[in-house]
């Protein structure tokens, strides 16, 4: 109560998570000869990943592959409510594919942004994947550099945006000549004609 008398509302504070408290979301892909040995290696990997960075699993929450909508599954729903209920600070998963795969990539880029609306990051414990995050604040890795083909006298752009390699002066010379033999053999064959 106030000091005029009226009720007030008890706002109840926001669960702040732990920093280092994380659930695990393991969704592989069961093969027929080994069915586990996927779920088992992106298991080993996450732990790996948690404890070099000093983060807690708090939960390990496993899917089925298959669904590419991670809201159908009954995991990912599970750990959509650790992350409401404010549990959690980070989801490791093995690549963003577990999430939903490259097809459904919206479906992965939904979830993710859900997450982050509630202060929870995705991290990839994938051996190439540690420094790229769906969140930021996490440094990235450098773009790639560009590099020299095998005769070293121009430079080839790897990466998203390629750019057309610079041809040597041999090759200008050789595409000439093509053209003009091409011309002289038109000429040749037409003219009967």
């Amino acid at each position: 109560m106030t000091i005029a008398g009226i009720p007030q509302e008890e706002a109840t504070a926001p669960a702040v998570p732990d920093p280092a408290a994380a659930v695990l979301y393991v969704c592989a892909d069961r093969g027929t000869l080994m069915p586990g040995l996927a779920a088992e290696r992106a298991e080993e990997e996450g732990r790996t990943f948690a404890q070099q960075r000093g983060l807690t699993i708090t939960d390990v929450v496993t899917d089925e592959f298959g669904e590419p909508d991670p809201g159908r599954r009954e995991g990912w729903q599970r750990v959509r409510a650790l992350a409401e209920a404010g549990a959690i600070a980070s989801v490791l998963v093995r690549w963003p594919a577990s999430i939903a795969p490259e097809g459904a990539h919206e479906l992965r880029h939904r979830e993710t942004d859900w997450l982050q609306e509630r202060g929870v990051r995705v991290r990839y414990t994938w051996a190439p994947w540690p420094r790229r995050t769906a969140t930021s604040g996490e440094p990235r890795a450098a773009p790639p550099r560009p590099r020299t083909d095998h005769a070293g006298d121009h430079r080839v752009m790897t990466g998203r945006r390629r750019r057309r390699r610079a041809l040597p002066w041999w090759a200008w010379w050789q595409t000439w000549l093509l053209g003009a033999a091409l011309t002289a053999l038109a000429l040749v064959i037409l003219r009967p004609l």
